[in-house]
């Protein structure tokens, strides 16, 4: 599917914010992404769960003990996830509750949600409305730079996809290891590894 392309790396305002890794193949659907093949073999994905939420809370010097997107009865949990990446993103109460209600129209009521993910998440909610969101795409960008490094090092071709990665079949324990090590290395916390 992809036989070149372009990677780069996206700051905001300094190399401390944002930072995350961009390629052409995160634009190919997962779907597509699936029938890939790195170095002739065919692909999985793993990825980090909850991975910005987990950085929030271990930066807070917590650590997540729940799923976070299960806050509210009244969204799936696809919703939930975009709601707590709008609350983590958003610079005002505001502004996160007008891309709620631009995201998700009046399909619930954004302020009961909102106070259902501020009272779930209560250890971070101080983190909530003030662009952290920046902060841990540039945590999370070392953690992708550290994992193609290692990965680079045993030759194992892996393609990130933000908090993610596309490695070949048969690589599953050993870039397990490495994306735990590697967030280890950042955040001295442990995390979840799943495939997708």
């Amino acid at each position: 599917i992809v036989d070149s392309c372009f990677i780069r790396s996206i700051y905001k305002d300094s190399y401390e914010l944002h930072g995350r890794i961009y390629s052409d193949w995160q634009t190919i659907s997962s779907d597509e992404r699936s029938m890939m093949t790195l170095s002739g073999n065919p692909v999985m994905e793993l990825d980090y769960a909850c991975m910005g939420v987990n950085i929030i809370y271990n930066m807070m010097g917590k650590v997540l003990t729940k799923d976070a997107y299960s806050f509210s009865d009244k969204v799936t949990r696809k919703e939930a996830k975009k709601i707590v990446n709008i609350l983590i993103n958003a610079k005002s109460k505001p502004s996160a509750l007008a891309a709620i209600r631009s995201n998700f129209g009046t399909k619930f009521n954004a302020r009961t949600v909102l106070r259902e993910a501020e009272s779930y998440h209560s250890p971070i909610r101080s983190m909530f409305y003030s662009s952290i969101g920046l902060k841990t795409m540039n945590i999370d960008a070392k953690i992708a730079d550290r994992v193609i490094s290692r990965s680079t090092d045993l030759q194992i071709p892996v393609l990130s996809i933000h908090d993610g990665f596309v490695l070949p079949q048969g690589y599953k324990e050993e870039i397990t290891d490495i994306m735990k090590e590697a967030y280890f290395h950042y955040m001295n916390n442990d995390i979840e590894v799943n495939e997708d």
